[in-house]
C-alpha cells in the first residue's frame, strides 16, 4: 500500500510540473511571437534578441520545473527506501 502511494505521489508531482511547464512555456511563447512579430518592431535586432531571450528562458524553465525536481525526488526516494 505504502509503495502504491509513492507511486500515485510521483505522477501527480509529475503531472503539475507538466502543466505549469506548459503553461508558462505557451506564455513565454506568446512573448516572443508578440515582440518578433509587432510592426513597430518588425524584424529589428532589438525584438530578436527580446525573441530569443524568451526561448532561453522558457528552456530554463524546462529544466528547473520539470526535469530537476523529478530527479530530487527520485534521489530522496532512494535514499528513504533502500
Amino acid at each position: 500500500m505504502h509503495l502504491k502511494n509513492l507511486e500515485i505521489g510521483k505522477k501527480i508531482m509529475a503531472s503539475n510540473a507538466a502543466n505549469i511547464l506548459l503553461f508558462l512555456c505557451i506564455f513565454f511563447s506568446f512573448l516572443s511571437n508578440l515582440f518578433f512579430y509587432k510592426k513597430k518592431y518588425s524584424l529589428s535586432i532589438y525584438s530578436y534578441n527580446l525573441s530569443s531571450i524568451f526561448v532561453t528562458f522558457s528552456f530554463l524553465l524546462l529544466i528547473f520545473f520539470f526535469i530537476l525536481p523529478i530527479l530530487v525526488f527520485q534521489l530522496f526516494m532512494k535514499i528513504l527506501i533502500p
